[in-house]
């Protein structure tokens, strides 16, 4: 199977080398985890090797990302912006061919259903496109997204968090699922520095 490399330090490692080709990759965590630093890699990684890759967002302006990636020095003009309103979910990849995007966010898409979420999967596989989903995910939640449908429909999950303990905040990442995959369902040390986002290369349970 044809893998995607992500770009992000350590993390690869993790999934046999990349995402899946095609696959869409549901990226879940509370605020200041660092969703949007992670995706933002796997898009540069796209850039640099001469893929078309957009950012598909909702909320944010594209000065402001770009002004994100510019703090470790990505230089990422060539990326694409999509912007939304809630009404054109559907139609986003309309007349558009991209071998990589990023959705941001689920959680910020109020009229957002199964049916909808699901459409859009699919046209995203029809364009050849690999994706990540963005969503924030409450700190006690028992899901995996806030939408609570999302990660049944997409073909991976991969869950941020930064938990205290004895005093240190840890932030942790986990492979929850990657279909045509072999993955270890622990939780991974990674960290978040000038460099961007990186994943130690130890475990914790």
């Amino acid at each position: 199977m044809e893998r995607v490399a992500t770009g992000v330090p350590g993390f690869d490692a993790l999934v046999e080398g990349g995402f899946p080709k095609n696959f869409s990759i549901l990226l879940s965590g509370s605020p200041g985890t660092g969703k949007t630093i992670f995706s933002l890699r796997f898009l540069k990684e796209g850039l640099d090797k001469g893929e078309k890759c957009a950012y598909i967002t909702y909320s944010q302006s594209p000065k402001d990302i770009l002004d994100q990636a510019a703090e470790f020095g990505w230089g990422m003009e060539t990326l694409e912006f999509i912007e939304f309103k809630s009404s054109e979910f559907e139609e986003a990849f309309v007349n558009k061919k991209f071998d990589r995007i990023v959705l941001d966010s689920l959680s910020s898409i109020a009229v957002m259903t199964r049916d909808s979420l699901g459409r859009f999967i699919m046209k995203s596989k029809e364009i050849g496109c690999t994706s990540i989903l963005i969503s924030e995910l409450p700190k006690e939640s028992v899901w995996l997204s806030r939408d609570t449908i999302s990660e049944f429909l997409t073909d991976g999950v991969i869950i941020l968090k930064s938990v205290e303990a004895a005093g240190e905040v840890k932030n942790l990442l986990k492979v929850e699922k990657m279909r045509s995959t072999k993955i270890e369902k622990k939780s991974n040390i990674y960290s978040i520095g000038e460099n961007g986002f990186e994943v130690k290369s130890y475990r914790v349970r």
